[in-house]
């Protein structure tokens, strides 16, 4: 169940988070050493002014293409022309 945390409590909790976001943990990270979600961590860095870091992109090894065609292989049939082959390995 979650707990609300009021006054001095969580001013302590709102400073920790703070802290150890900006030592360079992900709001991940955050929330699993706090116990709370990682919503709930969110937007309590939010509510304290914490300036969010932008989300990484690009960590996939998938081209933007793969990631549009559900990840299919191309191959070329006989006569030259693009094929989408399903069962490519």
């Amino acid at each position: 169940m979650t707990q609300y945390l009021h006054g001095e409590r969580r001013a302590a909790l709102v400073a920790q988070a703070s802290k150890r976001y900006a030592a360079g943990l992900t709001i991940r990270q955050v929330a699993a050493e706090i116990g709370y979600s990682y919503c709930a961590t969110r937007n309590m860095l939010i509510r304290a002014g914490v300036e969010l870091r932008p989300r990484p992109r690009g960590l996939t090894t998938e081209s933007p293409q793969q990631k549009h065609d559900g990840g299919r292989q191309q191959s070329t049939s006989p006569a030259g022309a693009a094929t989408t082959d399903r069962h490519a390995a």
